[in-house]
């Protein structure tokens, strides 16, 4: 698994990224967000957390894979 830096969220701010469906231990999908493979970047508005930031804590916590093409 290869794992991102912050630098490239925030390089992808406005774009859209990829991941494979998230499952849960079970192997079962948990809900229709997880079942998406696209995931648009926000870009940083004020008074709100940054989208890139929480996407690398995701990545970091959850080991979510992120790709610039979909995936199957």
């Amino acid at each position: 698994m290869k794992y991102h830096n912050l630098i490239w969220f925030q390089n992808r701010r406005g774009k859209v990224i990829y991941r494979l469906p998230i499952k849960t231990t079970k192997g079962h999908r948990c809900c229709t967000m997880c079942e998406g493979t696209e995931v648009k970047i926000y870009p940083p508005k004020k008074n709100f957390p940054d989208h890139a930031q929480y996407l690398l804590d995701s990545q970091n916590e959850l080991g979510i894979e992120y790709f610039d093409r979909p995936v199957r």
